[in-house]
């Protein structure tokens, strides 16, 4: 007889659900027509449950944030009336301005850090009397290296987390509709 098998940290888990891609992260039917789900939007917004609430434009009914850590999405609520009512597909995209300013911020925070360790490591040791570019030339490999592969891992943290965010938001909006609660596998 063989023994049960676990899996292993390197095998994937299958037993959550893939992130979908860019685009449609949502949709419901309602009988509504698509006023009064832009209406039923503007009410949840003002008790505080549709955060980052934008009044529709010309191509969405209305707009919304689903937050992230530390980059937050924004999606678009789009209504189609059809025969069987109105369809609202809810598409997202990250915000463009924040991965922008985290490289900036990520850029401006590195360069200070070169010369303020060799100076530290000139105060606390004396004996330190390399040039100042011998420091440099492990320390920035040290801090520059290992970008990439934060960057990765923080951008799938924030989708997944922006992704849960607007399935909740989106189970809000269909109870807001009167269609209750949505099924999730």
């Amino acid at each position: 007889m063989s023994e049960p098998t676990t899996p292993t940290p390197s095998e994937p888990d299958v037993s959550a659900p893939p992130l979908p891609p860019d685009g449609v992260w949502g949709e419901f039917v309602s009988p509504w027509t698509p006023q009064q789900i832009s209406e039923a939007a503007r009410t949840l917004s003002r008790r505080g449950k549709l955060p980052g609430y934008e009044p529709g434009t010309d191509d969405a009914a209305f707009a919304f944030t689903a937050f992230g850590a530390p980059m937050d999405y924004r999606v678009l609520a789009i209504a189609r009336a059809e025969s069987a009512g109105t369809r609202v597909t809810f598409h997202a995209k990250m915000r463009p301005k924040l991965p922008v300013a985290f490289g900036v911020v990520t850029a401006l925070s590195i360069w200070p850090g070169a010369p303020i360790t060799d100076s530290l490591i000139r105060s606390y040791f004396p004996s330190y009397d390399y040039p100042q570019w011998v420091t440099w030339a492990w320390y920035l490999p040290l801090t520059v290296v290992p970008l990439p592969f934060m960057l990765v891992r923080m951008l799938r943290n924030s989708r997944a987390a922006a992704f849960e965010h607007c399935t909740e938001t989106i189970d809000i909006m269909r109870a807001a509709c009167g269609l209750g609660e949505a099924r999730r596998p």
